[in-house]
């Protein structure tokens, strides 16, 4: 009997309990009420079409048959060369190329010891000297972040004047004279093997590469000012051979072109004589301004779209096919999650801000919109609409305009 008593106290213990946490559970989903905020920030955002394209220029590959040898570039990428100008050297062997460049070290090292002959003697600081030899220093390092020049060359020659220089401050002038017959004797020991095989010039002036890919002949700025979207399509997909005995090529100017194809619905959003930004998928071009000189009519669902660009940049003479983005417009405002977005029963557009611990219902201008958030205009002056670092409501229950919440 004691048994069978026990049964049904335990059942009900066991419903109180659930109950009790049934009840607990209710009263804290109406009690608790977590509020998830971001901060209005304020953002920049393309509208932009993007673009898989092919950069024309003018351009005239260097072809030279200069038989066995090692050839040696004398230029750097994109570098201006005159007509006429060595582009590049050719030497018999490796041990030759290798003697000529000693050579040369030591005919560069003849001629600042020559100059430092020339003014030992004069009054000479060493402080100023510390000093030249600072400024160049930091000048090097300023234009590494630029494209290479000659102005590289002569900071490093006057980096090393200037370094000599402080070396041999206090030594005699006769000493001096002993080193450059020194080196004299060390340039006539490497005799004739140190001598270049040939030269190859420039038959034009323009700024050279020694990227020759196959395509300067076909993919030219005629093609793409003139053909339509099937010829420009069936050249760009054709694979370019590049002549053998190319040793680069020169591009006549620094205009050049930037053809792609779009879909019909983009291009409706371009119009010749228009000038946008392209903004290159490789980081490290800078971005230009383009002028839009052709939109060819639909062809198979495409338009050909021809930028025309007159910025040089150093090493972009090697790039062919590349990907960029055209901008039509940017727009700059503040940025508002998808998820915050209300809607009043005036049908205004807005949000609901957190404000010391009162939510405030704020209008918003939608003036952009991208997957997962949207820009809202900006107007410093406009101090109840959104402002810079509000703190914008992304999930509450319950939203109402002037309500308390903890």
């Amino acid at each position: 009997m004691k048994k069978e008593s026990i049964i049904p106290r335990i059942i009900t213990v066991v419903l109180t309990v659930l109950l009790c946490a049934y009840i607990g559970y209710q009263a804290y989903r109406a009690l608790y009420n977590p509020v998830r905020t971001v901060s209005a920030v304020y953002t920049e955002v393309d509208d932009a079409v993007q673009m898989d394209g092919i950069v024309v220029r003018d351009e005239r590959v260097m072809v030279k048959n200069y038989g066995s040898g090692v050839l040696e570039m004398n230029m750097y990428e994109g570098e201006r060369v005159a007509n006429g100008s060595a582009v590049a050297v050719v030497y018999a062997n490796e041990d030759a190329a290798r003697k000529s460049h000693e050579a040369a070290e030591i005919d560069e090292q003849i001629k600042r010891m020559t100059a430092l002959y020339s003014q030992s003697g004069e009054s000479y600081d060493i402080n100023a000297a510390n000093d030249r030899i600072s400024e160049y220093a930091i000048a090097l390092v300023g234009m590494q972040q630029e494209p290479v020049s000659e102005n590289t060359d002569t900071a490093v020659e006057e980096l090393k004047l200037s370094t000599l220089m402080r070396e041999y401050i206090y030594r005699d002038k006769a000493e001096l004279l002993d080193v450059i017959e020194q080196l004299r004797a060390e340039k006539a020991k490497l005799g004739s093997a140190a001598t270049v095989k040939s030269r190859i010039y420039a038959s034009a002036a323009g700024y050279f590469s020694q990227h020759a890919d196959g395509y300067e002949s076909v993919m030219t700025p005629s093609l793409v000012l003139t053909s339509p979207v099937s010829d420009f399509l069936s050249t760009g997909e054709k694979y370019a051979t590049p002549d053998k005995n190319a040793v680069g090529k020169l591009v006549s100017s620094n205009i050049w072109y930037f053809a792609a194809t779009i879909d019909e619905k983009s291009a409706a959003r371009f119009s010749v004589g228009a000038e946008m930004t392209l903004k290159f998928n490789d980081k490290t071009l800078p971005q230009v301004t383009g002028e839009i000189v052709r939109l060819t009519e639909p062809e198979g669902g495409r338009v050909l779209v021809v930028f025309e660009c007159n910025t040089h940049i150093g090493n972009f003479t090697k790039v062919r096919k590349t990907s960029a983005r055209a901008v039509v417009k940017t727009y700059s405002g503040l940025k508002v999650p998808r998820e915050a977005l209300r809607v009043s029963d005036e049908g205004v557009n807005g949000v609901y801000c957190l404000i010391d611990s009162q939510v405030k219902f704020k209008p918003v201008d939608i003036i952009f919109e991208k997957d997962s958030y949207y820009v809202s205009a900006y107007d410093t002056a406009d101090t109840k609409s959104l402002l810079l670092y509000d703190e914008i409501v992304v999930s509450a229950k319950n939203l109402e305009n002037k309500k308390i919440v903890k």
